[in-house]
């Protein structure tokens, strides 16, 4: 009986290396505000938005509703704590500007 190898892992996946290096400052400044917390957060964030307004139309109990609103919070934080330090590891045209930036956008979404 012959073994086989086992099929080899993609761990850690793409996501979680790109969140590692958004977090080190490996990711460009540009494409981490406008990619990822213009585009992708808005996205998660009107999203929880609109379920949590789903769920109170249809008589979800109110810490439900409240619970799916807040659940995107944790990663506006993490977005705009990472344009604070990919801001100051990477200094360029943009950066004095992107960290303010971010957190306005923070404070804007997280109250949709």
């Amino acid at each position: 009986m012959t073994v086989q190898p086992a099929p080899e892992k993609r761990f850690p996946s793409r996501w979680i290396r790109h969140a590692r290096d958004a977090w080190h400052g490996r990711v460009p400044l540009a494409r981490l505000c406008l990619v990822d917390m213009l585009i992708w957060g808005t996205i998660v964030n009107l999203t929880t938005s609109g379920v949590s307004l789903a769920l109170l139309a249809t008589g979800a109990p109110v810490p439900l509703v409240l619970l799916v609103w807040v659940a995107c919070w944790p990663l506006n934080a993490f977005l705009c704590l990472s344009v604070w330090r990919t801001a100051a590891v990477r200094p360029g045209p943009f950066s004095s500007l992107a960290g303010p930036f971010a957190t306005l956008w923070a404070l804007a979404i997280s109250a949709v």
